[in-house]
């Protein structure tokens, strides 16, 4: 699988389209509920990544301000993994984004994005770490 990371500049437009026709030389293509077809893309304000294949990928930055209700989109495992931490602190940013990331990579996989419901199903197992889940980490 190839992955390719482009950090953005400031003021230019990063169309997925475009930047895989012009930087990547591959025509991208979208099934019937608007997915990408043969990749994975993300992007968030200063970064744009894309993995080739059948894959999901999903990119965040640290810097997002994120809200306590935001857990609620969860599923109720993981929304207790995530009271047991302090929020707001540099631990809960990073146990959430590592959850969040999962689960949309996950979704994108499944090719169903976020419509296929962050909280039907659990990155987090009732009896270990989600570390142990997710491949990579």
């Amino acid at each position: 699988m190839k992955i390719y990371l482009i950090k953005k500049e400031k003021g230019r437009e990063y169309k997925s389209f475009f930047v895989c026709k012009n930087a990547l030389d591959f025509e991208l293509k979208y099934n019937d509920d608007g997915a990408p077809l043969g990749c994975s893309i993300s992007h968030t304000a200063n970064y744009w990544v894309c993995a080739m294949g059948d894959c999901g990928i999903d990119i965040e930055e640290n810097s997002r301000k994120l809200k306590v209700n935001i857990t609620k989109k969860l599923h109720p495992l993981e929304q207790e993994y995530m009271k047991a931490l302090t929020f707001g602190s540099s631990e809960w940013t990073r146990e959430f984004l590592h959850i969040w990331t999962a689960k949309e990579a996950y979704l994108k996989l499944k090719k169903t994005g976020l419509a296929g419901g962050l909280d039907s199903f659990s990155v987090i197992d009732e009896n270990s770490d989600y570390r142990d889940m997710i491949d990579g980490y």
